[in-house]
């Protein structure tokens, strides 16, 4: 508990993560090395639950590449999974390759209609047309007649979400989320999903109408929060990516399959964090 305005938990994360199964779809929130709620993500990787989809922003990182060193991963849907400057994604690199990971034609456009069709209850959402190989080649684009002109319309499937997991940098006692930069798609993942959690760096003791506009996810959206660190991911505002343990689970996972995930088991978070305040208090 960081201030004694809460418990150090508000709702149950570890029902939600229970209930997952094989096939279930998990959406990672934040975006490459920021925000990614890695706390759940070690929460969900000792159960040892298989074959998850597994739902990601346009660019991710350390995050998905955690899940599928430690084998739970059955399929991703994210355009690009990687390290950038750092190299390829290790461990989605060499299962997609073998064939144990499967990965769904996905762009920009086809996943967020996917997360819009499934936040407004709908089975599809027309886009925009590209003709690109990927909305050509996705099981997720089908083409209809459109019922006030009569002429062709491409549609995107809904993406609905079994599991969102977030993280931001504070949330209040109402579950509220705050955050000191950017939201992400973390809100389109949110109402996209039947239930949402989430991992914060510290409780705040404002409520969040006194947080600035649009850094807020209400607690409607969210079902269960609890304080734990983004490590080794960054907290946008408060403490930086840990670049050293990236580059030991890169060199873990090269070296001996699935070990990349162990390196990353038993963070010392705490102690890693360089942290400058910022974002709601």
């Amino acid at each position: 508990m960081s201030d004694g305005a809460v418990d150090s938990q508000v709702g149950d994360v570890h029902r939600f993560i229970d209930e997952l199964g094989p096939g279930s779809v998990v959406a990672i929130g934040g975006y490459f090395e920021q925000n990614v709620p890695m706390g759940l993500l070690r929460l969900l990787a000792e159960r040892s639950i298989k074959e998850l989809t597994v739902v990601a922003a346009p660019s991710a990182s350390i995050g998905v590449d955690f899940l599928v060193s430690a084998g739970c991963v059955g399929e991703i849907v994210c355009p690009y999974v990687g390290f950038e400057e750092r190299g390829p994604a290790v461990a989605t690199r060499r299962e997609v390759s073998a064939g144990t990971v499967r990965r769904r034609p996905c762009d920009q456009e086809i996943l967020c209609a996917g997360l819009r069709a499934a936040a407004q209850r709908v089975p599809f959402v027309p886009i925009l047309t590209t003709d690109s190989d990927v909305m050509r080649d996705s099981p997720d684009v089908a083409r209809v007649c459109c019922p006030f002109t009569g002429e062709d319309q491409e549609v995107a499937r809904a993406l609905t979400i079994d599991l969102a997991l977030l993280h931001a940098q504070a949330a209040d006692r109402n579950r509220s989320l705050g955050y000191a930069g950017s939201r992400f798609m973390d809100l389109m993942f949110a109402t996209a999903a039947r239930n949402t959690i989430a991992t914060v760096d510290s409780w705040s003791r404002a409520e969040s109408g006194q947080w600035p506009s649009g850094s807020v996810i209400a607690g409607i959206w969210i079902d269960a929060v609890t304080e734990l660190s983004a490590w080794p991911a960054a907290s946008q505002g408060r403490y930086p990516a840990d670049g050293a343990a990236i580059d030991s689970y890169i060199a873990a996972e090269k070296n001996v399959p699935g070990s990349g995930s162990t390196s990353l088991a038993a963070p010392g978070e705490r102690a890693s964090r360089a942290t400058t305040p910022g974002g709601p208090a």
